[in-house]
Parts: C-alpha cells; structure tokens; sequence
C-alpha cells in the first residue's frame, strides 16, 4: 500500500508572523525538499510553479458562500482538485500549505462547510493536521487595527471606534473559543494544533523553531532565515497621518506611497511607542474572551489553571492617553515626504489638518458608509433570490 503524505496546514491566524513563516519556507524550498517536505505558500515568487494559488482558492470559498453556495458543485470540485495536483505529485512524504486566511473562512457556515470540503479533497489521499497560533487578543486587535490601517479603508476611525462592534460579535475571528470548536466538528482534536505566538511559549523562544516543531522537524542548520523583516509596524505618526487620510481616501492607491517610502527619513523609522488603546479597554477585550481562552488552554495544551498567555497584563494604573497628533508634525512630515509631487503634498497635508481639527467628520463619513452598506446588502440578497428563482 501506498504510503500517504501527511499534510501540515497552517491556517493562521493573521498577525502572528505567518509573512516571516511563509518567506522562510519559500526561502529554503530547495533545502526543505532534502529534509522530505514540499511547502506552499501565497504568492510564491521563487517557485511559481509550485504555488498552489491558495490564495485564489481561498477567495473561491468566499465568493462561493456570499453568492448563497454550501457546496462545491462538480464544476468547481474538479477545478480544485486540479489546482492541487501539485500537492498529490510532489515528490516528498511532507506537504507544509500556510496561508493565514484559511482561518476567515470559519466565520459562517457557507464558508465552513466549503472549506472542510476543501480539506476532504486534501484527506482523500493524505493524513492532515491543522496547526494555529493565537495572539493574545488586545494584541492581536490591535495588530490587526494597524494592518487596516495599511489598506487605506478605515474611514477615520481610531482604534477603539474600530473595535467596539468586533468585540460585541460572537463569530469575529478574535473569538479563538468558537473557531477552534468549529474546527472540533470536523476534525479530530489530535490533529488540531493550537500554539500561543508568545516568545517565551515559543520552542527555542523562536517563531520559526516552534513551527518548525509543530511540523514535526526540528531546525536544521542548513536551513537559513531571510534578514528582512516581512512586516514591519507604522510609526506613531505614520499611523495617524493614514487613519486621517483614510477618511478622504478608502483606496489603498494613495497609502502605498507612504507604506513603500517610509523608510527613507528618520521621521519614517520612528518605533511604535504607544499603545492604541487604554489599559483598561485592554483589560475588557482580555475578559470578554477570558472563559474561552482557559478552555483552549484546558483542552490543547492540558493546562489545568487555564492560562493560555503568559504575558503579564496591563497594568490599568500606568498614565495613559491617545496619541495626539501636532499640525506642526504634520507639516514636517509633509515637507520631508519628497515622494510625492509638490501639489500632491499641498493637497494632502491640507486633508490630515482638516481632519484633526473636525473630528466629527469621521462620525458623518461613517454614517453615510454604513447607509451605503445598507443598500448593498439588500441589493445583494435581491440579486442571490432572483438568481435561484430564475433557476
């Protein structure tokens, strides 16, 4: 009998250094296949041959499930297990896919269900495991707040207006509890592989020797770690000059510049010093997750005090306020940021002080989105209803 491949499939979750992992792989591809493992990952540039374009796949399930689909039909079925046939004929006895998005795709139950469909392709020929890392979750919010920030569309809000309806819901993807037990309903808890992304937790304190670890293969010392950093944070200033445009500009055409020239002056290498949020909003997302986390910790890693973090938490008697950007700051940013044309500057520096002296801009904008939204969804629900009655 033909041994089976066993497939690691790492799927997130976002801000939990899966760039660093996913270049390291791509990195030592040719190294790694002499140790006995192929890895995929998004956006392969060095093997493109190899790229399983997980990343189309992924928008396949998220397209799929908006347009009212639970299931692959055979059209499509056939079309994945083409775009996996490099998975089924690589040559080695280990199969690494990572892609972080993999864990949206357990928000609602179109989406799981297209997804496990998806990984009953993979088990047809294969033993799968899935591997996770969780970050703490005012961390991990926080994180994921400045990634937005980087895509140009947050309307103006500040962190804690961004937060408040994410942290209201049930299914958001910082409810570790709730995902994991939808992974449970179709996988077996031995082949779930829950880690905290905490330097101290790390094996080695290495991302990279955890995960590593977790497909079962210790680091090698041929195997080597790229020097750049995959994703690197925005400066104080950088992030509010952005959260200011982003109420003029929801295009990720008018942020790229600054994301892609940042590192040209001092005042763009400036290190986050400042927390988004307060101690004590800290502390409420951390309690509105607090029972969910101790049974992950229970059940995964067979801690019975429940403490899946170790980090100390905030100490909600340290002095803090919201970072306060200056017109002056402003106006030194700009005239530094030689990137751009002279009359874009003007145009530019004129948005980020108009919207630091009206805050109450954001709120109009933001009314105005949701009003929009609004007419979307309904014009959106109108088009799936008619679309199935036709047929």
């Amino acid at each position: 009998m033909k041994k089976q491949k066993k497939i690691h499939l790492h799927i997130g979750t976002q801000k939990t250094g899966t760039s660093t992992i996913q270049a390291f792989l791509n990195h030592n591809y040719e190294k790694l296949e002499q140790l006995n493992y192929t890895a995929f990952v998004p956006e392969t540039d060095t093997y493109p041959d190899n790229s399983l374009q997980l990343r189309n796949i992924i928008e396949l399930i998220i397209k799929t499930a908006r347009e009212g689909g639970s299931h692959w039909d055979e059209h499509q079925r056939q079309s994945l297990l083409n775009s996996i046939k490099p998975v089924k004929e690589a040559m080695t006895d280990n199969i690494i896919l990572s892609d972080e998005l993999f864990w949206n795709t357990l928000r609602t139950s179109n989406q799981r269900t297209l997804f496990f469909g998806f990984t009953d392709m993979l088990q047809e020929f294969s033993e799968l495991s899935v591997i996770v890392y969780l970050r703490r979750q005012d961390w991990f919010l926080m994180s994921l707040y400045q990634q937005r920030l980087r895509g140009g569309n947050m309307s103006g809000m500040r962190c804690h207006e961004w937060i408040a309806p994410i942290i209201k819901s049930s299914r958001t993807i910082s409810n570790y509890e709730l995902y994991i037990k939808h992974l449970l309903s179709h996988f077996n808890k031995s082949n779930i592989i829950v880690r905290p992304f905490e330097t101290t937790q790390f094996d080695e304190q290495s991302l990279l020797s955890d995960f590593l670890n977790s497909v079962g293969l210790k680091k090698s010392g041929e195997l080597e770690t790229p020097v750049t950093r995959s994703n690197p944070g925005l400066s104080p200033t950088l992030a509010e000059i952005i959260r200011c445009l982003s109420v003029y500009h929801r295009t990720r055409d008018t942020i790229i510049p600054f994301l892609e020239n940042r590192k040209n002056t001092q005042l763009f290498n400036q290190k986050w010093q400042h927390d988004f949020l307060s101690p004590q909003e800290r502390i409420k997302i951390l309690n509105r997750y607090q029972s969910g986390n101790q049974w992950i910790a229970r059940e995964f890693l067979g801690r019975e005090d429940g403490k899946l973090f170790q980090e100390p938490l905030p100490d909600i008697h340290m002095p803090w306020k919201p970072y306060k950007l200056e017109p002056e700051e402003v106006r030194t940013f700009f005239s530094n940021a030689d990137f751009l044309e002279e009359n874009q500057r003007a145009v530019l520096q004129e948005q980020v002080l108009h919207a630091l002296s009206h805050p109450g801009m954001v709120k109009t904008r933001l009314f105005q989105r949701k009003i929009r939204q609004t007419i979307r969804n309904k014009l959106e629900k109108y088009r799936i209803a008619s679309s199935k009655h036709r047929h």
